[in-house]
């Protein structure tokens, strides 16, 4: 587990451990729209011994998020974590497609 100030050292600067508690309550006012992440296809544990159960807390947590919307969809893609410079055309076709959908 991450200390509590790792955040600090990050180029981010988020603050992932106190932001969570208030995200899992935004997540319940979502209303009925829409939604699609993008998730890599493999997960890197910051421990070796614990990655089976790291990674699939982390697959739980994607779900669990993606089933707050709806319709839903989950993208998986070989990328790592930061995928943006990695597949710009992949995402910005799947907005394209999802704000016409809505058209």
């Amino acid at each position: 587990m991450a200390a509590p100030d790792a955040w600090e050292a990050t180029r981010e600067q988020i603050d992932g451990l106190g932001a969570y508690p208030i995200a899992r309550v935004a997540l319940n006012r979502i209303p009925a729209v829409p939604g699609t992440i993008f998730v890599t296809e493999s997960l890197e544990a910051p421990d070796p011994e614990s990655a089976e159960q790291f990674v699939s807390g982390i697959r739980h947590m994607q779900a669990d998020l993606i089933a707050h919307f709806d319709p839903s969809q989950m993208i998986t893609v070989d990328t790592p974590h930061v995928m943006l410079p990695v597949v710009p055309d992949q995402i910005a076709a799947e907005v394209t497609a999802i704000v016409e959908s809505a058209r």
